[in-house]
């Protein structure tokens, strides 16, 4: 409380609206006004349950209640995680919107295509140590920065592997699911035969948790 006082707002990598509050319940405990949710984007119903809302749409109302505190610094955490490609690039002109309102903007994120797009500085981390620091394409030349997230030299194809010949152990055609109104997976084939080691790689909120979830039985898949 005595950094909210001190003018600091934020969100999170995980949302922490009150789930059993509608949206306008959760803006009036910080204050706001339904103006805010206009500014921020969003469109949906004021009196829905913010546990029922789709993701992009928790992340809005999220930001319109951080800034209903009428902050001078905002900090965000992970923003862009598990949208779609057009509602990062609605996020992205909203940040820029609430920087250019005057309000300083922080933003904690891994995708660098909403980072070097809106950022004025961009500071770069390498386990805890900062590495680099200036604007966005001094960064991205920086020896340093390269060296810390790609490696000493470009991961370059070592040629297709033949598959084993072993039975197939698990195998998923055209996997649908998600949480809420739009899933987070959407058409996804994978077999893993005898013998195989397959990785699932993907950012943050690209759905790895849900593919796993939805193939050990502990989300049902909306089709697939």
């Amino acid at each position: 409380w005595r950094r909210a006082r001190g003018g600091i707002a934020r969100t999170y990598q995980t949302t922490q609206l009150f789930g059993s509050m509608t949206v306008a319940e959760n803006l009036a405990i910080a204050g706001g006004s339904e103006a805010l949710l206009s500014f921020v984007g969003y469109r949906g119903d004021l009196d829905a349950r913010a546990a029922d809302l789709p993701h992009v749409d928790k992340r809005l109302v999220e930001i319109a209640r951080a800034l209903a505190t009428r902050p001078a610094v905002l900090l965000l955490d992970e923003p862009a995680a598990g949208l779609s490609k057009q509602d990062k690039k609605s996020l992205a002109m909203l940040l820029r919107r609430i920087a250019d309102s005057g309000i300083a903007v922080v933003l904690v994120e891994h995708d660098m295509d909403v980072v070097m797009g809106i950022s004025d500085t961009v500071v770069v981390l390498d386990a805890g140590v900062v590495i680099a620091a200036g604007a966005p394409a001094d960064v991205q030349r920086d020896p340093a920065v390269r060296k810390a997230y790609l490696g000493e030299h470009a991961l370059e194809p070592s040629g297709a592997r033949a598959a084993p010949d072993g039975r197939p152990y698990l195998v998923v055609g055209k996997l649908a699911a998600g949480y809420g109104a739009e899933p987070v997976l959407k058409g996804v084939d994978l077999e893993v035969r005898e013998r195989e080691m397959v990785a699932v790689l993907g950012a943050n909120g690209a759905g790895k948790s849900t593919l796993m979830r939805a193939l050990s039985g502990l989300l049902r898949p909306v089709q697939g």
